[in-house]
């Protein structure tokens, strides 16, 4: 993972929902950037039990509309 944007988190009753959108090389394959991506979830739910965590995989360096910039965190 060579970057991290758009993390948001929320509770909603007794469930904390985690999402974010992780920055991987762009030249991965599809099923390396799934692997990564479970093994990233995967270690959030370690941490924080009982989490749903949602992914979103983009390119490195991809220049997107971010919501980090739309809130005003750099």
């Amino acid at each position: 993972v060579e970057g991290v944007h758009d993390l948001r988190t929320r509770n909603t009753g007794q469930v904390t929902l985690i999402e974010m959108h992780l920055e991987l090389d762009g030249e991965l394959t599809l099923r390396e950037s799934h692997d990564i991506a479970t093994r990233v979830e995967d270690a959030i739910r370690r941490e924080w039990r009982g989490a749903e965590v949602l992914t979103r995989q983009a390119p490195h360096g991809l220049d997107d509309e971010k919501l980090d910039l739309k809130i005003g965190t750099p």
